[in-house]
């Protein structure tokens, strides 16, 4: 009977470790697919950093030109002008971009944060698990040795009285 029990409980403690290695796997994945979107986060990031930039350039360009000794031409001032529009929609497209990466990696975050909670009761189950073997495994020890002990208890009176 005890060596049927402690057969179950080996399976359930192999079967319990099968799992912890499959999620321990899922994290790997997990945390790839994390390292690419903080990649694609600061290539977004970059990108947004960029368009601030030259729509700054822009606007300081145009403020040289008003702000200068020369006269300006009304052709120069509205082909700076024109620029303004694609410029801003760059910016807000970046900046669009940039949220869009910030979601996908907080995403992400909590995704890994999951598997690494799941990951931990399963460790947990599988000490848990190994605990129970071992106490059975002791105990089955135990009773072998008593066993053996008692055994031995009545060879020897076995022996004392066939004397």
């Amino acid at each position: 009977m005890r060596a049927l029990v402690i057969r179950k409980w080996r399976t359930i403690v192999a079967a319990k470790a099968r799992r912890c290695e499959r999620i321990e796997a899922d994290l790997a994945r997990e945390r790839e697919a994390l390292a690419e979107r903080e990649a694609q986060f600061k290539d977004a990031a970059q990108a947004h950093v960029e368009a601030q930039q030259k729509r700054a350039e822009h606007e300081a360009r145009i403020v040289a030109l008003l702000d200068g000794d020369a006269r300006v031409a009304t052709s120069d001032y509205l082909c700076h002008d024109a620029w303004r529009a694609p410029l801003k929609e760059a910016l807000e497209a970046a900046r669009a971009a940039e949220q869009k990466r910030r979601t996908a990696l907080d995403r992400q975050r909590q995704k890994v944060a999951e598997v690494q909670a799941a990951l931990a009761r399963a460790q947990a189950a599988v000490e848990e698990c190994r605990r129970k073997l071992d106490t059975l495994l002791r105990a089955a020890a135990t009773a072998v040795e008593l066993a053996a002990d008692e055994e031995a208890a009545e060879n020897l009176l076995a022996r004392r009285y066939a004397r």
